[in-house]
C-alpha cells in the first residue's frame, strides 16, 4: 500500500500539433490535470467552468464570499441580485436547485435588506426567464441559459419587467365619467 503520492505515479502523456510529452506525476497532479483539462473544455464550448475546485488547483486558495460574488456581476435591481444570489448556490456552494427561501435569507449576508415584495421581486425573475421552477417540484428553482447570458454580461442584454395592470374598479370609472360630462 503507497505511503505517499511519490510510491504510486501515473503516466501522463501528450501527444500531437508538434508536441509530445511524457512522464509520471503523482495521483493528486493527474486529478488537477483532468480538471483543468474539463474545465478548459467547457470554457472552449461556451459552458461555465466548474466555479470552486478550479481556485483550488490553479493554486488560489482564496475562497469567494457571497457579497464579492454577487458584486462582480453588478446587479442595480432586485430580480438581478436574486439571481445572482441563485448563481452563488448553483456555482459556489453547489446546489443543483433552489427555493425562494434558500435566496431571501442571503440577502442580509450581502449587507442587503431584502425587498419589501420579495415574492414580486422573485416573480420578475421568473417572468425574465431568468430561472424557472424544477417540473417535478415547483418550489425548486434552477437559473436557465437566459439567466447565465445576463449574469454573463453584467446584465447589459434586454431586460425584460413585466407588471401586472391594475383594473379599475367600476365606481372608479364611472365617477371618472360623471365628472367629466360635468365638466364638459
Amino acid at each position: 500500500m503507497p505511503q505517499n503520492d511519490n510510491d504510486e505515479q501515473v503516466t501522463i502523456s501528450l501527444d500531437g500539433a508538434g508536441l509530445t510529452f511524457k512522464s509520471k506525476i503523482s495521483p493528486l497532479t493527474a486529478t488537477n490535470v483532468i480538471k483543468l483539462c474539463v474545465a478548459t473544455e467547457q470554457a472552449n464550448k461556451g459552458l461555465p467552468a466548474p466555479a470552486a475546485d478550479h481556485q483550488e488547483f490553479l493554486g488560489e486558495s482564496t475562497r469567494i464570499s457571497l457579497g464579492e460574488y454577487v458584486n462582480k456581476y453588478q446587479p442595480t435591481t432586485y430580480p438581478q441580485k436574486i439571481l445572482a444570489i441563485a448563481s452563488y448556490l448553483k456555482e459556489i456552494k453547489h446546489q443543483e436547485s433552489f427555493s425562494p427561501d434558500d435566496v431571501r435569507p442571503l440577502f442580509r449576508t450581502i449587507g442587503e435588506v431584502p425587498p419589501q415584495n420579495f415574492g414580486r421581486d422573485f416573480r420578475l425573475a421568473v417572468s425574465n426567464s431568468w430561472v424557472a421552477s424544477e417540473d417535478n417540484n415547483p418550489n425548486a428553482f434552477y437559473i436557465t441559459s437566459l439567466g447565465l447570458s445576463a449574469l454573463r454580461s453584467n446584465f447589459a442584454g434586454p431586460t425584460i419587467i413585466k407588471r401586472k395592470n391594475r383594473k379599475r374598479s367600476k365606481g372608479s370609472d364611472a365617477s371618472v365619467s360623471a365628472s367629466e360630462s360635468a365638466v364638459g
